[in-house]
């Protein structure tokens, strides 16, 4: 065997099912210390220190950062709850109230009944003994200083010249009596009332009979003795006077009274539910202000139901509004069943779930102002206290993605969450309220790609200031740790979300699936999404009860054919020799270049014959793809570099003068790289020294002006795609291809490949420097390449002329 060749075992890494047997860990965001060290600055108070976690898509960076930050937020205290309630004095700003996690729901059951215990002693105010001690001793007062009054008046001291006396019996009520040639008589106030009333009749009523009248008169006269005039007048003086000032005073201190004990009734009960919930103290205050303001109110809809009815629909309206806004409690945000920190994950950052919104209400006649309850917190308000976790692309996905990104940092910025809308301003015809801002206690974790972060690093001079950045590595050393918690993780994946366990040589053949996706042997890819998508369509073709490693194989031949048909078209081609590759014999300055197409979510490798012509003249490498613009920098770079090498080896005295054109044949879309450039010079060597390549390999890699071999990326999909190539025109066992032997650890191809190998059918030839490179590609040895090549290049070799200068 060739020793230049590597041993099959090199060719692939595997996984020994057995080793993978019994492994049972705790999952974590293993391999991403980065983001773990990163998720410490979350500890820091203040504005600031939010999470940027930036990495490609499939890595689970969402997953991951949850999975650790449920650790973190498990040992934090349970932030507060948030309600909003009405504002009496100021209806447009609804108050903001913050209770203990867990209270507020409590406290929106419980106003209700405060509310009800103070409605009913409104209405039972005036039966309940304090009042109605207070209202006698304002009557005895009252009467009181009535009765002095009257002992000092004129009309009680002609009265009892006339024998007409005044006698109180209850306060407010009073008997007159006077003197008779029959005795004494005594009239009652409201007896007398009633005669007054009789009286006009006699005079006003015309339906009455004469008989009726005289009937009365003569009663009236029978009763008072001939005196109801005089007692008539006597009464009325009283009366005008004294009683009915007395009685308007006595009302009045009724009232105040009365007011006092409702003041009593709403204070005292309102303050010891003050108690039981402190912080909303300062609202239960405006509340028993709010129904001492409107008692009236109240009192018609407690002791009055009728009066509703009756009452036009506006009044009606106004009246059960005010009524039924007493005792709303909006709890916006509820902690009652949060254990620790919240944490919240929002995958629609749109303005409203964000931020929240006010309820608009619609009527046939237009919109209608709203009230607190018509507040709807967002995720701001939820993950108040703990973390929120946003998919950043998905807020520059929305119709108001630069407003909801720069309401989002000024919310950060500004520690508060003002509840506004983002046209609010622009839509006049709908009632708006301002919320009581609500302060912010809060960490907030965006996940995307790096190209975003560097979009927002860049252009957004407040990014940085509110912004860490967290990366999440695509790729991760494959540990014996990592290996048993993937395993881990691919069990537990497919038991609770599959509904399939797994076999120890299906989890073996993802995980090199893993190391296939880095092409590394020792890096395993940690983009967990695409392994669960492997495990996921492997259960597909699962027939039994298990995942099975067939399973597994069955998926990965179909996600392959589902996505290659450029290549297999590619193939085709070469098959049908349209596509012109030879991979028999030998030619001078020609040789099998390898690239690499990508087409959508499929790479592959394809060969390109490059060829070479060398003939007298000053235009030195031309490369005739790059006189047509089709190679990119790197590949002129690459195209420099060759130059410079050449003219090290063999014009290092000397002048030389000749030109050389080399073309990738059939290239019809243009170049980049430089993983092209051991294939440039074998052409170049071949053709000056008239040393034929083998035409049966086929080489790839980069290298520097001093020889040295450089890696290159896509090497298995190029070791792929030139056996496949070989396999369609005619597979010799003769055929290889020559690589950077720096990527011999990324090597990770098909088992159908590495038995090739193992059978001596096909070979990969690993070089350090060029001249490796020429000796195993001319198959001859470099001090013959060397000699051939200064011969070929003699006829090129010129003494420079002196000019005299």
């Amino acid at each position: 065997m060739d020793k230049r060749k590597l041993e099959a075992k090199s060719l692939r890494r595997t996984i020994d099912p057995k080793d993978l047997e019994g492994k049972n860990v705790e999952e974590d965001i293993i391999g991403q210390e980065r983001v773990k060290r990163a998720l410490g600055l979350l500890e820091i108070k203040g504005k600031g220190y939010h999470l940027f976690v930036a990495g490609p898509a499939g890595t689970g960076k969402t997953k991951r950062v949850l999975a650790e930050l449920e650790k973190i937020a498990s040992t934090k205290p349970t932030p507060p709850d948030l309600c909003y309630v009405e504002n009496f004095s100021k209806p447009d700003e609804p108050r903001l109230i913050v209770f203990p996690a867990g209270t507020a729901k409590k406290f929106a059951e419980d106003l209700p009944h405060a509310v009800n215990i103070v409605q009913t002693r409104i209405a039972l105010a005036e039966m309940e003994p304090e009042f109605t001690k207070a209202r006698d001793l304002i009557n005895i007062h009252v009467q009181a200083e009535l009765e002095k009054k009257l002992q000092k008046s004129k009309i009680i001291k002609e009265g009892k010249a006339k024998n007409i006396r005044l006698i109180f019996t209850t306060p407010g009520k009073f008997i007159v009596s006077f003197e008779t040639k029959d005795g004494t008589v005594e009239v009652k106030l409201e007896d007398f009332y009633d005669d007054h009333n009789k009286a006009n009749a006699v005079k006003q009523d015309s339906e009455m009979t004469e008989e009726m009248k005289k009937q009365i008169t003569e009663d009236l006269k029978n009763k008072y003795c001939g005196r109801f005039e005089e007692i008539a007048e006597f009464i009325w003086v009283v009366c005008i006077k004294f009683l009915v000032p007395a009685t308007e005073e006595a009302q009045k201190l009724h009232q105040k009274a009365l007011n006092e004990h409702y003041n009593h009734c709403v204070k005292s009960t309102l303050a010891s539910f003050a108690k039981m919930y402190p912080s909303a103290r300062e609202h239960l205050q405006d509340l028993g202000n709010e129904f001492l303001k409107n008692i009236n109110i109240y009192n018609l809809y407690n002791l009055n139901p009728a009066f509703l009815r009756k009452a036009n629909p506006e009044t009606q309206a106004a009246i059960l509004l005010k009524h039924e806004q007493l005792a709303k409690v909006n709890v916006a945000v509820d902690n009652s069943g949060t254990k620790g920190a919240p944490i919240v994950i929002e995958t629609n950052p749109t303005y409203q779930n964000l931020f929240g919104y006010i309820e608009k209400i619609e009527t046939k006649d237009g919109f209608i102002k709203p009230t607190s309850q018509n507040i709807k917190a967002g995720d701001i308000h939820k993950a108040n206290g703990g973390y929120l976790i946003i998919d950043a692309r998905n807020i520059f996905n929305q119709y108001l993605g630069f407003a909801i990104w720069c309401a989002l940092k000024r919310t950060l910025k500004d520690g508060k969450i003002t509840l506004r809308g983002p046209r609010e301003s622009l839509d006049l015809s709908v009632p708006y309220l301002r919320p009581e801002a609500a302060p912010l206690d809060i960490k907030v974790i965006l996940v995307g790609s790096k190209s975003l972060y560097s979009a927002l690093n860049d252009h957004d001079d407040q990014f940085s200031s509110l912004f860490e950045k967290a990366e999440i590595e695509s790729e991760s050393d494959f540990t014996a740790e990592l290996c048993d918690r993937l395993t881990s993780h691919l069990r537990k994946y497919s038991c609770d979300k599959i509904g399939k366990p797994i076999t120890p040589a299906a989890v073996a053949r993802i995980l090199e699936y893993g190391f296939e996706l880095v092409e590394s042997q020792e890096k395993i890819s940690m983009q967990i999404g695409k392994l669960e998508r492997l495990a996921q369509e492997a259960a597909l073709y699962s027939e039994e009860d298990k995942i099975y490693v067939e399973a597994v194989i069955k998926a990965l031949e179909e996600k392959e054919f589902r996505n290659n048909l450029i290549e297999e078209r590619y193939l085709e081609y070469i098959g049908k020799n349209f596509l012109k590759i030879d991979i028999l014999g030998k030619k001078g300055g020609e040789i099998n270049a390898m690239s690499v197409p990508r087409h959508d979510n499929h790479e592959f490798g394809h060969p390109s014959k490059v060829t070479c012509n060398v003939f007298a003249g000053k235009g030195g490498l031309i490369f005739i793809d790059r006189i047509i613009k089709q190679t990119g920098p790197i590949f002129n770079k690459a195209a420099e570099i060759m130059g410079s090498w050449l003219h090290k080896e063999f014009a290092k005295n000397k002048h030389l003068s000749f030109t050389a054109k080399i073309c990738f044949e059939q290239n019809y879309y243009g170049l980049e790289g430089d993983s092209a450039s051991i294939a440039e010079v074998a052409v170049l060597v071949s053709e000056i020294s008239g040393i034929p390549i083998r035409q049966d390999l086929a080489v790839t890699g980069s290298m520097n002006q001093k020889g040295v071999i450089q890696p290159i990326g896509g090497v298995n999909c190029k070791i792929k795609g030139f056996y496949k190539a070989c396999q369609k025109i005619n597979f010799t066992g003769t055929q290889g291809l020559v690589i950077p032997r720096d990527n011999v650890n990324d090597l990770m191809l098909p088992k159908e490949i590495v038995q090739s190998a193992a059978e001596e059918k096909f070979a990969i030839y690993p070089v350090e420097r060029i001249e490796e490179a020429l000796e195993i590609l001319l198959d001859a040895d470099w001090l013959e390449i060397k000699k051939a090549m200064e011969k070929g290049l003699e006829p090129f070799y010129y003494e420079k002329k002196k000019t005299g200068f």
